[in-house]
């Protein structure tokens, strides 16, 4: 029985070192050669991966290739990037400071496609309590005053 028992362990051991144990991630970071894969390899894998951090799901990559950021915990995104907030803090935050010439963009888009159909660079839909006396705004812009540049709090050109 001692024998057969270790005839197991070798054999055990010999397959583990025939063939390569995938590496795994480290928490405290990885030194790659090459590109690495977080996530499923396989195209048949049906699975999502998510992110946790507190016992909480707060990021989530569909295995359609969507990216929700809240809580995906009972659903999927349904787009490249949806952010699902849940709080009343901003959603999307774009800070940027430029100290050098040329254009400085907060968020630019590029809208393009054949065929029929309406096309938004910047979409808001606001959906307000009746009783509530918010103020709301689709687009808010505040433009400063300083140097003699022309400024536009929305500009819009039609080519």
């Amino acid at each position: 029985m001692k024998h057969f028992i270790l005839l197991i362990c070798i054999i055990i051991y010999s397959l583990l070192s025939i063939t390569p144990l995938r590496a795994q991630w480290a928490i405290g970071g990885n030194d790659l050669s090459a590109d690495g894969i977080l996530g499923s390899s396989l195209a048949a894998d049906p699975w999502d991966v998510s992110i946790v951090t507190k016992g909480l799901n707060r990021m989530k990559i569909s295995s359609t290739g969507n990216i929700g950021i809240g809580d995906f915990s009972l659903t999927d995104p349904t787009r490249k990037l949806e952010i699902a907030n849940t709080t009343n803090t901003i959603s999307l935050y774009l800070a940027n400071d430029f100290n050098n010439n040329g254009y400085k963009y907060g968020m630019y888009n590029t809208v393009n496609g054949l065929g029929t159909g309406a096309r938004w660079g910047v979409y808001n839909s606001i959906t307000i309590d009746p009783e509530s006396a918010a103020i709301s705004y689709g687009i808010q812009n505040i433009v400063g005053t300083a140097g003699t540049a022309t400024r536009y709090g929305i500009h819009n050109s039609s080519t």
